[in-house]
């Protein structure tokens, strides 16, 4: 099965589903990056998660932004640990939400945050080890 990305369509979506995530704009912010991401509702991740009641699930949210890390650095591929994860609100098909990371610790590690004008639905920290 493809791995969620945000820019590969699902194995097994319906020909009408929207592809991906849309990424609507990114900047580096630092040493970090900021990315604006809208969640179309016929996203595949959104069916049967929960019927009548759908949202991002959290795995698809942790992906999205190990992905999205590979984009500050070489080093950022594939982190160790994924420490702090909290999953506070939800992100519901329509959602335009910002992902922002920023690295952290020395180099060590890339903080996430996945945020809207409705406040923060979920953050992290990935680890990838010493510098």
């Amino acid at each position: 099965m493809t791995e969620p990305t945000m820019s590969t369509p699902l194995a097994g979506a319906p020909k009408d589903a929207p592809a991906a995530v849309v990424r609507l704009g990114s900047r580096r912010d630092g040493d970090g990056l900021r990315l604006q991401l809208a969640f179309p509702p016929g996203l595949p991740w959104f069916r049967g998660h929960f019927p009548g009641d759908p949202l991002l699930p959290g795995v698809v949210q942790l992906k999205l932004a190990i992905e999205a890390a590979r984009e500050l650095g070489p080093r950022y591929h594939g982190p160790r640990s994924i420490q702090q994860l909290k999953f506070k609100s939800p992100i519901r098909p329509g959602a335009t939400v910002e992902l922002r990371l920023a690295v952290t610790a020395g180099g060590a590690a890339v903080t996430f945050v996945f945020a809207s004008e409705a406040g923060e639905h979920s953050s992290g920290r990935l680890e990838y080890g010493g510098a």
